[in-house]
């Protein structure tokens, strides 16, 4: 009953009607400071039963490296523990701090970010690329279409020839054979030259503006964001020996060995220098 008067506003003389709070003309049982003295003491109770809910933001992110169990978190005395789950039971590995993980994640990203006196180089080399890839496709795309152009007007000649009877039909439809081939080979050619021209030049320059972004990333210090780029640039997350470790993707890979990009030129044979992918 007490409990009762003490979360009723009626009883320190009040009432709400229709949502709005009106003076009632009752005697008050309580006074309205031991009202709200009653409500805050009701709200730290009702926090110590509120289940306290962890966002640790890498736990869905990596596994174990020594037994492949997924990685869980713990809170100790104001820090985050990252360690095994262990349910394949007994594993070796060790609690790794956030901190630790962040400081780890953080060389990470910028490892793989390239110098901005870098990464201007190689978009002005893409620019020139695209320029004389371009200027070479015109060319190739014109001289084919020439090409063509002869082809069928030696298809129109060879039929007048036909008939006319200058040729029986024999040679004619041997010659006329090898024509259309030929037409057709060209045609290939112009939708090769047309596909294969500059479709590698776009995916190559956003690697570099995003690597450009890495190191920004690193600095800000969102650990969303270091988890999303990480997601972006490679999978196979492991937390083995409190190191961390990921397959990158090729490109990235590459950027962590950086005398690969010194000197680099866009015709540059880099897929002799590493696999598609690399684990960092």
């Amino acid at each position: 009953m007490m409990l009762f008067v003490l979360k009723n506003p009626f009883y320190y003389g009040v009432f709400k009607y229709n949502g709005e709070l009106h003076e009632g003309k009752h005697e008050p049982i309580i006074t309205k400071k031991l009202f709200d003295q009653a409500q805050e003491m009701l709200k730290k109770r009702g926090r110590h039963h509120e289940k306290k809910i962890h966002n640790y933001i890498f736990t869905d992110f990596m596994k174990c490296g020594t037994c492949g169990c997924a990685i869980t978190a713990e809170e100790h005395k104001g820090h985050i523990y990252y360690r095994c789950t262990k349910k394949k039971g007994s594993c070796a590995e060790k609690y790794v701090r956030e901190e630790m993980l962040t400081e780890q994640l953080k060389n990470i990203m910028q490892k793989v970010s390239l110098p901005d006196d870098w990464a201007d180089n190689m978009l002005n080399e893409l620019n020139k690329e695209k320029i004389a890839t371009a200027q070479s496709s015109i060319v190739l795309v014109n001289s084919s279409n020439e090409k063509i152009k002869t082809v069928e007007s030696k298809l129109d000649i060879l039929l007048d020839s036909h008939l006319e009877e200058v040729i029986d039909k024999n040679d004619y439809l041997r010659k006329k054979e090898e024509l259309i081939n030929k037409k057709i080979g060209l045609e290939e050619k112009i939708k090769r030259i047309n596909n294969q021209g500059d479709n590698w030049l776009e995916p190559m320059r956003d690697f570099i503006l995003r690597s450009r972004l890495a190191k920004k990333t690193a600095d800000e210090g969102d650990l969303s964001q270091f988890k999303a780029f990480l997601k972006n640039i490679g999978s196979n997350f492991i937390l083995q020996g409190g190191k961390f470790e990921f397959l990158a993707e090729f490109e990235w890979a590459l950027a962590c060995r950086r005398q690969a990009f010194s000197n680099w030129l866009p015709k540059k044979n880099f897929s002799e220098l590493l696999p598609s992918s690399c684990r960092i």
